[in-house]
């Protein structure tokens, strides 16, 4: 059996009261903030990198929620791992992004998201009810 060439991806699920921070892709696809995970790099400090790349803030992350895989480019596998995270310092900006929003969990469903993030949100967000920080 061929060994699948699998790729890490993390994906903060940062929220503000009862809304959720969603971020607009270049491509039009909305997503959890995040990205790959790097040589020596464990996905919870990979997840505060990107984060301040992307966005300029300082988060804390929190537990593990989900781990979805998606087929990537080139035969490669994306796990997407999601995790609750907190802002811990500066306010979100697009850097990388087109649109950055805050929306109800109610309101997810009216976004076109990647896959990955469509897969988290059914079975984890709405399914399950919110995942709380506290």
């Amino acid at each position: 059996m061929k060994e699948m060439n699998v790729k890490t991806v993390t994906a903060a699920v940062l929220r503000r009261g009862d809304e959720y921070l969603i971020c607009r892709r270049t491509n039009g696809l909305w997503e959890f903030p995040g990205g790959k995970v790097e040589p020596g790099e464990t996905p919870e400090q990979c997840l505060a990198r990107e984060c301040r790349e992307e966005l300029a803030v300082e988060i804390s992350v929190g537990a593990f929620l989900d781990a979805v895989r998606v087929p990537g480019r080139d035969g490669i596998v994306l796990e997407i791992r999601f995790y609750e995270a907190r802002l811990c310092a500066g306010t979100p900006q697009t850097l990388v992004h087109t649109e950055i929003r805050h929306v109800s969990r109610d309101a997810l469903s009216d976004f076109s998201f990647c896959t990955a993030d469509q897969i988290f949100i059914e079975r984890t967000i709405l399914r399950k009810g919110r995942p709380d920080h506290d």
